[in-house]
């Protein structure tokens, strides 16, 4: 299932009468919180292909639309074989967007079958949009296509990223993390270059063992680090901890 490196809500497919019932399909010209990945398949340059996301804060217009249960449905509704064709068919109906509230898909849904969910999601196309971008054009998209916040400012969408975003909203999160630094002393001697200036007054309690020193920051901006053991901060957004041999926290 689409998994970016960032957080919305998930809702299982409706269930009656014992059985799932489609997804309830979104109406025309609103605007949805959806989710979708830069092109993993090479069948998206006609189209973009998202999921409902309630919680992205990426809000795409659905504009004109049409719903099928199954995409074979919308082939034979169309006159196609493939959904590149669907989507330019369907653009050329007249159509923004075609939506699919029960599709079967065990490989963007790996848990389904775990989970005993027949589908788990509804798929919305924006059958005029360029899959290959993970914005879906492009440039920078149009606000009357996707909106960020509560769906009524500009999405700043940065194709950089391999998952819809609205860049400076969400590029913190989708950036990829850099790698661990370890510092590591002996008998206060470092045992590599450049170490943080706090670590001068990081002194273990037995000077003739080694002392531990952690340090716990983040890049993104207004986020607040803390920890309930010790009560350093680094400049509001992380802590320092400098830990002898016995466990202690000895700065």
């Amino acid at each position: 299932m689409y998994a970016p490196p960032s957080q919305w809500i998930w809702h299982p497919p409706p269930h009656e009468k014992g059985s799932f019932q489609p997804y309830k399909d979104f109406a025309a010209n609103t605007w949805v919180e959806v989710m979708r990945e830069e092109d993993p398949f090479g069948d998206e340059h006609y189209g973009a292909w998202y999921v409902s996301a309630k919680g992205s804060g990426v809000w795409l217009n659905i504009g004109k639309t049409i719903t099928f249960t199954e995409h074979g449905d919308a082939y034979t509704h169309f006159g196609v074989r493939d959904n590149e064709a669907m989507c330019r068919k369907a653009a050329t109906a007249g159509f923004d967007t075609v939506q699919f509230s029960a599709h079967h898909d065990h490989t963007n849904y790996p848990c389904d079958t775990a989970g005993g969910y027949p589908y788990m999601n509804i798929e919305v196309v924006a059958v005029k949009q360029t899959g290959t971008y993970a914005c879906g054009s492009k440039g920078k998209p149009s606000k009357d296509v996707l909106r960020s916040g509560w769906g009524t400012d500009k999405c700043d969408c940065d194709n950089s990223y391999k998952f819809a975003n609205c860049g400076r909203h969400m590029g913190a999160i989708l950036r990829p993390p850099s790698p661990p630094v370890l510092y590591q002393s002996n008998g206060g001697h470092h045992q590599c270059s450049g170490p943080p200036k706090w670590f001068s007054g990081c002194k273990p309690s037995n000077t003739s063992t080694s002392c531990m020193r952690v340090s716990v920051s983040s890049a993104v901006s207004g986020l607040s680090i803390r920890n309930s053991t010790y009560s350093t901060g680094v400049g509001g957004s992380g802590f320092e901890w400098c830990i002898d041999p016995k466990r202690h926290v000895v700065r």
